[in-house]
């Protein structure tokens, strides 16, 4: 039985249920249309409103609870608990969240994930601090050398927060999706247009040789403000034997941004390109590293677990 509402039990049922909340939906929507097409004859198309009205404000929770849960008591909550866990990280989000208004975020759901994101990540680096300042009290160790062995010690319990922080650096990629930016347009030799921040100018076609393929790419020069960042060559690859050409795509990545140039098609006269500007696109990928580095601190074998657990089997052999 649940003590209270306010507790670490409750708040793990509320991701549970949240979890299955979104499991149910994405199978509803998957399955409705083959069973409204076989009980009515009628093809139902589900799109991406469907799941976003119910799958975004479960995701918003479930994040809220990624902040939650490590830092509230079990059992019962107490007013002086919430405060002194909470307040400096809600503070921090909300601060945040003022700061990205200012900037410039108008978006009701970008800004309240991005908060959300500021407030978790503002416990778990807590979490660390906190950890990492008592261990020091107690062994005089340094900062680093505490801040290793706490984790090494306790690898399931930080391992997860480093997993923690890999999903939202994932979430935040996903949040600059909201941003991002698309054009196409036909540019001849010296022409140029504009996308984002960026400055696109066609140069020329160029052949590559290659093996396996004849590749004809897009010479395009890249510049912000005038300053130049580099040249991309979105090809097309024609391979022996196929019909279709193979298309790979010219991409300029940073932490803040990536641009995607896709050579559509082309003419004698020129080439009809596609830009597309991704914001936070680079945080998917170190999400992504970061969540596989925490899998292996918690999944990392434990001398003295394995010692306990060889104790255990041999104190029943001997009670046996």
């Amino acid at each position: 039985e649940l003590d209270s509402f306010l507790s670490r039990e409750s708040s793990f049922l509320f991701n549970n249920l949240m979890l299955v909340g979104i499991a149910f939906t994405t199978l509803w929507g998957t399955v409705f249309p083959l069973i409204a097409e076989a009980v009515r004859g009628v093809k139902v198309t589900v799109g991406p409103p469907f799941y976003n009205q119910v799958t975004i404000p479960l995701g918003l929770g479930l994040l809220l609870l990624t902040g939650v849960c490590p830092l509230i008591a079990w059992r019962r909550a107490s007013w002086k608990n919430l405060q002194r866990n909470f307040l400096l990280p809600a503070s921090v989000g909300l601060a945040g969240g003022g700061g990205l208004f200012v900037w410039g975020v108008r978006d009701p759901v970008a800004l309240l994930t991005l908060v959300l994101l500021i407030f978790v990540t503002a416990t778990i680096l807590g979490e660390f601090a906190r950890g990492t300042r008592a261990r020091r009290q107690m062994t005089g160790e340094g900062p680093l050398r505490a801040f290793f062995t706490l984790t090494w010690r306790n690898k399931r319990r930080y391992g997860g927060y480093v997993i923690h922080l890999g999903a939202l650096f994932m979430i935040l990629a996903m949040v600059g999706g909201i941003f991002k930016e698309e054009k196409e347009v036909f540019l001849k030799r010296g022409d140029s247009m504009a996308v984002g921040r960026y400055q696109v100018h066609f140069e020329n076609f160029r052949e590559i040789p290659r093996r396996d393929a004849a590749v004809l790419a897009a010479e395009v020069h890249v510049s912000n403000a005038g300053k130049p960042l580099g040249t991309l060559l979105p090809q097309k690859r024609f391979h022996p034997g196929s019909e279709q050409p193979h298309t790979m795509v010219g991409v300029l990545s940073s932490l803040r941004e990536d641009l995607y140039l896709i050579l559509v098609n082309y003419t004698q006269e020129g080439a009809a390109l596609k830009a597309l500007v991704n914001p936070l696109m680079m945080w998917m990928w170190i999400g992504s590293y970061l969540m596989a580095v925490g899998v292996v601190v918690v999944m990392w074998p434990d001398k003295r677990e394995r010692a306990v657990a060889q104790y255990a089997v041999e104190s029943r052999h001997a009670v046996a």
